[in-house]
């Protein structure tokens, strides 16, 4: 049989499903023309023109995605398709970085700053600044309690403050009871 037709069981040429160039039967691709890519179980031959924010395409779909996207089923599909406030992921889909305002946990989800433990503010994917008394972890996914050494050492010198105040006082009326 010539190009894009197939040898059917009576012995004849039939035609290959469209935009084929060659086929086994009626309803299996075996390659599609310049410009389609065969759908993985061969059954159809589709445009090029479908791939969308796609850098890379084949004979068999999508390779290669933009940025925020990743290949999923021949096709290219939003970081956030899997991963919700999700800006960009690796080829697997798993999420890298997160929209404003959230923060990247260790299970890979984007998760918004006020659902982590006192975190007041995100910024680069982790928790920048934390309510009082509390500081940013070193990995920026929670906050943990931490001394704040200036309101200590003012409570401290206030303290002794007061304590020499006394001290000066009761010297005085001492001084003046006993004169």
């Amino acid at each position: 049989c010539e190009e894009r037709y197939f040898r059917n069981n009576e012995g004849g040429c039939d035609k290959c499903i469209s935009n084929c160039q060659a086929c086994t039967n009626g309803n299996l691709c075996i390659k599609c023309n310049d410009t389609y890519f065969l759908k993985s179980d061969s059954t159809e031959c589709i445009s090029y023109d479908k791939l969308t924010k796609c850098k890379e395409k084949t004979h068999s779909g999508c390779t290669e995605c933009e940025e925020g996207h990743f290949v999923e089923n021949q096709y290219c599909v939003t970081c956030e398709s899997k991963t919700e406030h999700c800006l960009t992921c690796n080829k697997q889909g798993v999420c890298e970085e997160c929209s404003n305002e959230y923060i990247l946990n260790e299970k890979k989800q984007c998760v918004h700053f006020n659902q982590i433990s006192n975190c007041q503010k995100a910024g680069n994917g982790k928790c920048v600044s934390c309510s009082f008394w509390y500081a940013p972890s070193s990995d920026g996914l929670s906050c943990e309690s931490t001394p704040v050494w200036w309101v200590i050492l003012l409570g401290i010198l206030l303290g002794l403050f007061i304590t020499v105040l006394f001290v000066i006082l009761f010297a005085f009326i001492t001084h003046i009871l006993f004169k």
